[in-house]
């Protein structure tokens, strides 16, 4: 009875080795599937001050990801932000001492398809308060190309409907006042910008006074994909 014992408690034990070692090669596996390219982050110091600091990710398969990374080029506009130095520079006198320029990328979601990248760009020069601005990329990792303006797929129209009806029912509240700013369902749908949440929720990002006062911020809505709602940063319309 006692060997009997044993080999249940050996074979018991052996099932679960088994088990842990099968669930570890599955997770190294998906690990793997989901791994990121490798990006190389370059802090960037305009003009050497380091008050106007700039991070910018580059993929290192510059064969592969060209295109995207001169479109990180072209986001992160390093003459525009060159020649903006120089101008506080010359003219400090007439600019705070706490001036500075900020420009961090952040990854909002990523698997085995898509790498999808929020940048959040900070500028001060004095005043009440500073301006903040965000664009981003969206790239298809099996082909290296930017797919940002077609994330939404055939959800577009949806989602831009469902969006720009809720400004209008909300004029005045939240948002501007969609007839005295002449803010159209076209500039609702050409000026946003798009990242991933989740795999199926969207993000629909507006920069400051694109829709609303600088009190509301950067509006931002959740599309969700697969239920065809729409989320206001603020509750849930």
């Amino acid at each position: 009875m006692r060997n009997i014992i044993i080999k249940l408690l050996l074979s018991a034990l052996f099932i679960l080795f088994t088990a842990f070692i099968a669930f570890g090669e599955e997770n190294s596996a998906l690990n793997e599937m989901t791994k990121l390219p490798e990006i190389e982050y370059q802090q960037i110091f305009i003009n050497g001050n380091k008050e106007f600091e700039i991070i910018k990710p580059v993929f290192k398969d510059k064969e592969k990801y060209s295109e995207v990374n001169k479109r990180i080029d072209e986001i992160v506009d390093e003459k525009k932000w060159s020649k903006t130095e120089k101008e506080i520079k010359k003219e400090k006198n007439n600019y705070s001492e706490e001036t500075y320029i900020s420009f961090m990328p952040e990854i909002t979601y990523h698997d085995r398809n898509i790498i999808s990248i929020c940048f959040y760009n900070e500028l001060y020069l004095g005043g009440a308060h500073g301006g903040h601005r965000v664009n981003s990329i969206v790239v298809n990792r099996k082909t290296g190309k930017e797919i940002t303006q077609d994330i939404l797929g055939e959800n577009k129209m949806d989602a831009f409907d469902k969006i720009y009806a809720l400004i209008k029912a909300n004029k005045g509240e939240v948002f501007f006042n969609v007839d005295e700013m002449k803010i159209t369902r076209e500039k609702i749908e050409k000026e946003a910008v798009l990242v991933y949440i989740t795999k199926d929720v969207i993000g629909v990002i507006y920069n400051e006074y694109g829709i609303a006062p600088y009190t509301s911020g950067t509006p931002q809505f959740n599309y969700n994909m697969k239920t065809k709602k729409v989320t206001f940063i603020d509750g849930s319309f």
